[in-house]
């Protein structure tokens, strides 16, 4: 079935804006994952369009809701749980707000809404001192909202990052759970299996007329991603099944970026660096997941 898919994607006209990767996300309806985020990295020959499609399915991926949403974790102090200042309160009436800067949010001038990591400035502190976070879901273009955009960056410029600062700003929802533990650590696994499974979808579509053993490669790898929808994105096993199917990605793509037209090349030597930006994250994750086994 994924051969077929990708093989009926290719035969389509590539995408060559974000308007059109939107269309795509638009139209795309639940199923499998991986498979979803191939298929639409197979209607590209970029990167940074690949990274469009498959990154905005992992935000979906975490709460179900298909409007176009940004996520928004980073701080000026970092990404880590530690670093949130955002805090939500709650007022007499039960109505929450949240105020606070986010620096680095991707395509948050493509979205409605966004998740927000914040702090629960109404709950104490727990004995070791770590403060409760909770993911929430706020408006994007509402009063008490600035969205600023950043300068464009040099690896996949076409993707774009603002900073994104709350005041006072009513959300429209508070997610269960903890919003570390349950969508901040999960979401860096997500994200890994959604942008390389449409990396892979855009290398088959360069390859699989001209050199179809990459092709092939390109789909013995989805497989695992596959593999790794399966087992869960919060298994430790899935956790080193990833490990392993990203370090066989990465010579694959050096690989199609030799296989692939002049031009084709250039803009893919150009953004391959994003694919190894968190590298430390990974290694540490792949760890953890290592020593979980001993």
């Amino acid at each position: 079935m994924m051969l077929q898919r990708l093989i009926a994607a290719c035969g389509q006209t590539a995408v060559h804006s974000l308007d059109e990767v939107q269309e795509l996300l638009d139209g795309t309806a639940k199923g499998e994952f991986v498979l979803n985020a191939a298929v639409l990295g197979a209607r590209t020959t970029q990167l940074g369009f690949a990274f469009a499609a498959g990154y905005p399915l992992a935000v979906r991926r975490l709460t179900g809701d298909a409007r176009p949403l940004a996520l928004a974790v980073t701080e000026a102090r970092g990404n880590r749980p530690t670093d949130i200042d955002t805090v939500l309160r709650r007022d007499a009436h039960g109505s929450a707000t949240i105020s606070g800067t986010k620096t680095f949010v991707t395509l948050a001038d493509r979205a409605s809404h966004c998740l927000v990591l914040c702090k629960d400035g109404d709950a104490a502190p727990a004995a070791d001192g770590r403060v409760a976070l909770l993911l929430v879901l706020a408006p994007l273009r509402a009063h008490g909202v600035s969205v600023d955009m950043l300068p464009s960056l040099p690896i996949a410029p076409a993707i774009a990052h603002g900073k994104v600062t709350f005041t006072n700003t009513t959300v429209e929802r508070i997610f269960d759970g903890d919003g570390w533990n349950d969508y901040g650590r999960p979401f860096r696994t997500i994200e890994d299996v959604a942008v390389m499974s449409a990396a892979l979808g855009m290398a088959f579509r360069i390859t699989f007329q001209s050199a179809p053993t990459l092709a092939a490669r390109a789909i013995a790898i989805l497989a695992a991603l596959r593999d790794v929808e399966r087992l869960g994105f919060s298994d430790r096993e899935a956790h080193v099944l990833l490990s392993g199917a990203l370090a066989l990605a990465t010579p694959l793509l050096a690989d199609v970026c030799r296989a692939a037209s002049d031009d084709v090349r250039i803009e893919l030597e150009r953004d391959l660096p994003l694919l190894s930006i968190a590298t430390r994250a990974r290694e540490a994750r792949t760890a953890r997941a290592w020593q979980s086994f001993s």
